[in-house]
């Protein structure tokens, strides 16, 4: 892949079981010259609040809000605004959506509180592009990690606010559909679409593939 004369912010989101995590790595074999984070996380206090919240699974949904958006707070001043303006691109494993579906209306702190606690913490950062991996039901069905121990109706929840974001939010929000679609098929629509926003052709990609 060539070099970016400006830096791009690109988020990958969707619910449990959306097939986050194939489409990350094979973004990651794909985009070799990008810089990959995820929430929480991306920095060495982003990690540490990771397993803070790993580690303490009765701390209630606010603290765990609050805790995100300290880990993003972080994350926005460490290593995507400087990416930003050192025309790297960056793509980011979750972001700010994914408190707004999760603990804004999963948990029913509500949405507009949500925002209200992350607006500082984001110093004014948009993502040029949220790919929304699109997902009625989860694909899994032997969850082992307590962020995705959840109920059907808080899945259902979850499910509602990211499609009410992809609305809200419809100028960066690109949906993928996932459903009847196999691991490859859902790799190759993402790349596209983030090739389109970056401006790369097909037949440069096929270049830079080389």
């Amino acid at each position: 892949m060539g070099n970016l004369e400006l830096g791009k912010f690109i988020v990958i989101e969707g619910g449990d079981g959306c097939g986050k995590t194939s489409v990350i790595n094979g973004l990651k074999e794909h985009y070799k010259n990008a810089i990959f984070v995820r929430e929480p996380g991306g920095t060495e206090f982003g990690e540490k609040v990771r397993n803070l919240i790993m580690d303490n699974p009765t701390i209630t949904k606010e603290t765990e809000m609050y805790l995100f958006s300290a880990s993003r707070s972080e994350l926005v001043d460490k290593v995507i605004k400087p990416g930003i303006i050192n025309g790297n691109l960056i793509i980011c494993d979750r972001f700010v959506y994914s408190s707004y579906a999760y603990q804004g209306s999963g948990a029913n702190i509500g949405i507009a509180n949500v925002e209200a606690v992350n607006q500082f913490a984001l110093r004014g950062v948009v993502p040029d592009m949220v790919i929304y991996l699109k997902v009625e039901k989860s694909f899994r069905t032997n969850i082992e990690n307590r962020l995705d121990d959840r109920s059907e109706e808080e899945k259902h929840r979850i499910f509602e606010a990211y499609n009410y974001l992809a609305e809200k939010y419809s100028e960066i929000f690109n949906v993928v559909e996932v459903q009847n679609k196999n691991q490859q098929q859902v790799l190759d629509e993402v790349i596209s679409k983030i090739d389109q926003k970056l401006g790369i052709t097909k037949k440069e990609n096929k270049i830079n593939e080389r």
